[in-house]
Formats: C-alpha cells, structure tokens, sequence
C-alpha cells in the first residue's frame, strides 16, 4: 500500500492509473502477467474485466476456472475456443507459453495435439499425416493423391 493524496492505495493499482491516465472502473481488476504480485512494473500489469467471460476464481493449482452457462471450464481453454471458433478436439490442449497458468492473454496461449500415430510403419505414419493436415490444413493436400 502506498499513500496517495492522502488516500491508502494498492501500488499495482497506482501504476496502472498512471500508465492509463485514468481511474480503474469497478469492474475493471490487475493482474500480474508473470504471477509475481511484488513486480508492479507498468509492462507486468494487465487489466481484465470482471464479466469478461463470467464469474470465475483462480484454484490452487494457478488455473483460472470461470463459469459459462452454468458450467465451470479452465478460462484457457474457453479462450482458445473462442479465438478458433470451435470447441477443442478431445486430442488437443492449450499450452501457456510463459508458464504461468492464469496468464489466459490469447498470445500467450497456443494449441497444442497429443494426437500421434498407432504405429510406427510408414504406411501408418503417412496415413496419420494426411489425417491431421486434413483437419488442420486440408488446403495443403490439393493437388496430392
């Protein structure tokens, strides 16, 4: 807490109106981007919106579960749905690339696939290589037999 004309005030909280040239909205919280609350550098705060997705709570484990429609999800994967328009493949995960797991900004996520191939004959793995640019990238296989 810092003092602030006169007024007791969170230094995160300080620096983000600073660097806004604005108050915080009610609605509007910090977070610290690389998990660490001590660092409030103006390029470590992030500011979400309470309703962005639904209401919602960081577990023990770092993820951050909101709920939507009655249903508690991992934000992270509600996120990526979002961005590609589709619910994930039972084969695919959504990886954090900074490692901090309520870090849920879009460009810190990517789509990961367990999927693999059955077995290990090159029949086998050429099949399973058509299969998955089919359904990510069919565009690839015009013109291919």
């Amino acid at each position: 807490m810092i003092s602030v004309n006169g007024k007791q005030i969170r230094e995160h909280r300080h620096v983000m109106e600073q660097k806004l040239g604005r108050e915080l909205l009610k609605k509007e919280y910090i977070v610290h981007v690389n998990g660490d609350k001590l660092d409030n550098r103006p390029e470590n705060l992030a500011i979400r919106t309470k309703a962005e997705f639904g209401s919602g709570s960081t577990k023990k484990s770092g993820y951050r579960c909101i709920t939507i429609n009655g249903q508690i999800i991992k934000e992270h994967r509600y996120v990526m749905e979002q961005h590609l328009g589709r619910p994930l493949f039972s084969h695919e995960n959504v990886h954090h690339k900074n490692g901090v797991r309520h870090d849920n900004r879009l460009e810190n996520l990517e789509l990961w696939s367990k999927w693999q191939p059955p077995g290990q004959r090159v029949e086998d793995k050429i099949a399973w290589a058509k299969e998955l640019l089919m359904l990510y990238e069919p565009e690839s296989l015009k013109g291919t037999s």
